[in-house]
């Protein structure tokens, strides 16, 4: 088997799991996962962002969707490019799931929603606008990638 199917097997795995937890209301249980890639990020990278996440693993279909069908422009607004919307959009989320479980007593599960968000993002921009400059997810996966390794797994355009 070629690497970049093992990867895509992995990958979708990784999808699979994700929807049956949120299925079954155990998003708690992904967050785990999600924290526990930030401990092996130092050593290892940004793996959650290379295999692990179900954005990406539906971005990149919906990415050639686009581009086939010639949906995507080729520029970004200027606006996104403040590095300060990951942060942004990561304090939202934060603030969403504790309301959602506190006041509401709702288990918002806000990575589906960003899950959604990406899509629409990626119909319009390279999936690289939604990655570099608005994902909640990866700007922590940055933060604790100390490796300086780019991601052996990736696949030329990721």
């Amino acid at each position: 088997m070629q690497k970049s199917k093992k990867v895509t097997a992995i990958r979708l795995l990784f999808l699979l799991l994700f929807l049956f937890l949120v299925l079954q209301g155990k998003f708690g249980l992904w967050l785990a996962l999600f924290t526990a890639s930030l401990l092996l990020a130092p050593r290892f990278g940004r793996i959650y962002c290379g295999v692990i996440c179900p954005i990406h693993t539906v971005m990149i279909p919906t990415e050639r969707l686009a581009r086939r069908f010639k949906l995507q422009k080729s520029e970004h607004p200027k606006w996104l490019d403040s590095r300060v919307l990951p942060w942004v959009t990561l304090g939202i989320s934060v603030a969403v799931r504790i309301i959602g479980l506190r006041m509401l007593k709702m288990n918002i599960p806000i990575l589906l929603i960003w899950l959604f968000a990406s899509i629409l993002i990626t119909l319009r921009y390279d999936q690289a606008v939604f990655h570099d400059l608005i994902c909640p997810f990866g700007a922590l996966q940055g933060l604790f990638d100390k490796s300086g390794k780019p991601l052996p797994w990736a696949e030329k355009g990721e």
